[in-house]
């Protein structure tokens, strides 16, 4: 049986779809103002939450997260936190952007480090997503890789440069069963160039993809997985530094 069950459902529109679901919230007297045009995904709550101590934001509730208006960009930049993490989660809140009226998405995330010389804290530009979970195959045909926009990439990159910074674009492996990524897995797709694990880019480009909007993926080491041994470093303060980079390369990037 091949997956999606349903053949070729990629090219065919969603019985459930986001419109009716944004314009079902709108009657019911919820999400009553401007969507912005451009959106950062953000998935650590604690990045969101120092955003939002250090600098003027008009925060409103959005489909079960929260969307962050950024004070001095006329309400056209905003950041969506605290809808969960992982592919079906990213996916839909893509899609209800997408209806409300945004243009681009920027995803700011970790990810494992699976390629030798990465450090904890190194941000990863990732311009292509081994589709390894299950929510990008109902959106785009199984034998067409997952890519960050083109346009949407060279910005970052041109940005990258301007600030000094020398990141690398690298292809990252997408899991959505992260207790499952064996060392043998892990050993071949660093043998393939694959530069880190992720849970989200994969249905970050497929889903924008489907909803024709520039979608891209900025990552930060948060652990490493070319060792002897897997050991969990998302506290520490390179991760937290590589976020906060990662955050402002991509406030700089959609200004």
């Amino acid at each position: 049986m091949s997956y999606p069950h349903y053949t070729n459902k990629w090219q065919l529109p969603g019985w459930v779809n986001p419109e009716k679901m944004i314009s079902y919230m709108k009657e019911r007297g919820h999400l009553l103002y401007e969507a912005p045009e451009s959106v950062i995904l953000l998935y650590s709550p604690a990045l969101a939450k120092k955003i939002q101590e250090q600098e003027e934001v008009d925060l409103r509730p959005f489909m079960g997260g929260r969307l962050g208006f950024l004070e001095g960009h006329n309400r056209r930049l905003a950041f969506l936190s605290g809808f969960g993490i992982g592919g079906p989660a990213v996916a839909a809140k893509i899609e209800e952007l997408v209806a409300f009226g945004v243009k681009r998405i920027l995803s700011v995330g970790t990810c494992g480090g699976l390629a030798q010389g990465l450090q904890v804290g190194s941000l990863i530009l990732c311009d292509e997503a081994v589709r390894d979970e299950g929510t990008s195959y109902h959106y785009m045909d199984p034998a067409e890789p997952a890519c960050a926009d083109p346009l949407l990439l060279r910005r970052l990159e041109s940005e990258l440069k301007k600030q000094g910074l020398n990141v690398a674009k690298g292809k990252s492996w997408t899991i959505d069963s992260p207790y499952r990524e064996t060392k043998e897995e892990v050993e071949y797709f660093r043998q393939q160039g694959i530069s880190a694990v992720d849970m989200e880019a994969a249905a970050v480009f497929a889903a924008a993809r489907f909803r024709q909007i520039p979608a891209a993926s900025l990552l930060v080491v948060s652990d490493l997985l070319n060792t002897e041994e897997w050991e969990p470093r998302f506290h520490v303060g390179p991760v937290k530094v590589g976020l906060e980079l990662a955050w402002q390369v991509a406030i700089d990037t959609l200004k």
